[in-house]
């Protein structure tokens, strides 16, 4: 009989499918679509921030697993739809009123999506949706500091690998406890998990 895999020793890539472009678009590709007003309407009233992970392809976690970073629909010259997150482990999306259409065609699949927002704890003010409504599982604040480190974390990314709601509550636990500002769960976490 098999022992059972230990924590660290999931070396099996983890998929992270990015459909925000507030994490996934460098600074020239932002300032190429706006003029100056706009761009700093961006960084003022939206916080963009260029430190994202726009050309970061792989992340490494402690225990050197791999966090491969994709945007099928941000990142220049990629080829991919939005159906090809469907491979993903998790997908980070934006709360516009696109980003949210998109996120109600992917819960029906089952995927864990994180919201990636200013509106972060609160309802939509383009919708009024709160996030679950939606279909977020998760809630993020708008830094990418934090969702860098979230990715880095080996605890959590096996938790959601494993799909098992007391270990992504726990993971997310422990990990808030190192961050600025928490990672809210929503309770549309329980019901995408037991529609998997």
């Amino acid at each position: 009989m098999q022992e059972p895999r230990m924590e660290t020793e999931t070396k099996e890539p983890f998929k992270v499918s990015i459909l925000t472009p507030y994490l996934s678009e460098t600074l020239e590709d932002f300032l190429q679509g706006s003029n100056p007003k706009e761009f700093i309407e961006q960084v003022i009233l939206y916080d963009y921030n260029p430190d994202n992970l726009s050309n970061i392809p792989k992340l490494l976690t402690r225990n050197k697993r791999a966090v491969l970073l994709d945007s099928p629909v941000y990142f220049p010259g990629s080829k991919r739809t939005l159906f090809d997150t469907v491979d993903a482990d998790l997908v980070i999306a934006g709360s516009t009123r696109a980003g949210e259409k998109e996120v109600r065609i992917l819960k029906d699949v089952g995927l864990i999506v994180a919201r990636f927002s200013i509106f972060y704890g609160k309802p939509s003010e383009y919708t009024g949706s709160i996030p679950e409504e939606a279909g977020y599982s998760l809630d993020l604040p708008k830094d990418a500091a934090i969702v860098e480190k979230m990715l880095k974390d080996d605890y959590f990314l096996n938790s959601i690998t494993e799909g098992d709601e007391g270990k992504i509550k726990d993971s997310i636990r422990t990990l808030n406890r190192k961050l600025r500002q928490p990672i809210l769960i929503t309770p549309y976490l329980s019901k995408n998990l037991m529609e998997r």
